[in-house]
């Protein structure tokens, strides 16, 4: 089964955090949205890069006014960037709570968040071998979170420590029970003896957080905002005007995986392309142009993109300046895309909404949570991913 992934703007090899950010986004769908369309076909994930077609800063962006130049280099859009997880959790906490962070977010209510903090911090500590293990237990975590986003036990727990031993007790017993996702053949479950170690991670992943938060303890909340916001917003600028410029350069590093996907399709094997931010509007650009005759798209995704923004301005590819009007009301869904849903987030300033525009987009809202939005890392929360698949099932059954 074959899934494309274009990433969106700020994205590049050299970042700190982007190869392992890939390995565990690519666990993450193995383990749950792919897993549980459970296609017998082999799963083929392609991650099609163009990040280094996008924007070039000549000083490393030392025009950007900030107050922490640590701060400065961070910004991976879809990246384990651990440092700004740290940054915003620690403005929330008070001298001496290091060791309770998660502990206080999941009892004043975002459970969900706090184990999505977790796992963003497990999947940071983790090498290549523990990728796959780690999503399935992710997985595992999500069912039980979005069943009982109250668990009983969370009133026993007064420490980090605590937090992560009671979550490991009840995800064990989880699993074996026999409640975790369907693992596609291909794939082998992850066996008991290997869980130890994997806990492990687990641990280490809930110590760094600990360690990291205790450094951004008193800081402004406004402060450390900005200073991960703004390099951000203009790695964000510079790769959408260089898009706009020369959007052939950034098609060429792209349409070689689109076509190697789609010599997978079958009718029993979907092709799912996922486009994040920036991503999901050159996805839309090339289904709708160039690859418009050649490539049918089962399922097109677009996520915290802006697909609806270019739209609105006619900056799209494809776009037709008498919709609205004697064209009609909405642009008609591309005839080489079956089902086309859209993900936005309100908390996510880059996010916009498509179905208004476009006749049969679905528009899905996901909400990522105060904390986790500051590095706008959607494919590393693993409830992300359970109610995405949810959505994806819903659309292809």
């Amino acid at each position: 089964m074959p899934l494309v992934f274009v990433h969106g703007v700020n994205n590049r090899r050299s970042d700190p955090g982007y190869a392992k950010s890939v390995r565990a986004r690519d666990s993450l769908f193995r383990k749950s949205l792919l897993a549980d369309l459970d296609i017998p076909a082999p799963v083929q994930i392609f991650n099609p890069y163009w990040g280094d077609a996008g924007a070039t800063f000549a000083w490393n962006l030392a025009c950007v006014p900030t107050g922490n130049d640590k701060l400065t280099s961070l910004g991976i859009s879809e990246g384990l960037d651990f440092s700004s997880i740290a940054a915003v959790v620690g403005t929330l906490a008070a001298e001496g709570e290091e060791d309770s962070v998660l502990t206080r977010i999941a009892k004043s209510g975002r459970f969900v968040e706090a184990l999505d903090l977790l796992w963003s911090a497990a999947l940071y500590t983790a090498d290549d071998e523990a990728m796959d293990g780690l999503a399935e237990l992710a997985a595992a975590s999500a069912q039980l979170g979005a069943s009982d986003p109250s668990p009983d036990w969370l009133a026993r727990v007064n420490n980090d420590g605590q937090f992560v031993e009671f979550l490991i007790s009840e995800v064990t017993a989880h699993l074996d029970a026999g409640d975790s996702v369907d693992t596609p053949a291909e794939q082998v479950p992850v066996p008991l003896g290997a869980r130890f170690e994997l806990w492990d991670r687990v641990r280490q992943g809930a110590t760094r957080l600990r360690v990291e938060v205790g450094a951004f303890i008193g800081k402004s909340a406004w402060n450390t905002a900005r200073d991960l916001a703004v390099p951000t917003l203009t790695r964000f600028i510079g790769d959408v005007l260089v898009y706009q410029a020369n959007p052939q350069s950034i098609f060429r590093k792209v349409v070689p995986f689109f076509r190697d996907a789609a010599s997978m399709r079958t009718d029993n094997d979907p092709l799912i392309v996922i486009g994040h931010s920036l991503g999901g509007v050159i996805s839309c650009d090339l289904l709708t142009g160039p690859l418009k005759h050649e490539i049918s798209v089962d399922l097109f995704c677009s996520v915290g993109s802006q697909v609806g923004l270019f739209e609105e301005m006619k900056l799209l590819q494809a776009s037709q300046h008498d919709i609205p009007g004697r064209g009609g009301a909405k642009v008609p869904l591309p005839s080489n895309i079956t089902h086309w849903i859209n993900v936005f987030d309100y908390n996510d300033i880059l996010s916009y909404k498509l179905g208004a525009l476009v006749d049969g987009v679905v528009d899905y809202p996901y909400e990522t949570g105060e904390l986790l939005q500051a590095h706008g890392s959607y494919f590393t929360q693993p409830e992300f991913h359970r109610r995405l698949s949810l959505r994806v099932q819903k659309e292809l059954r």
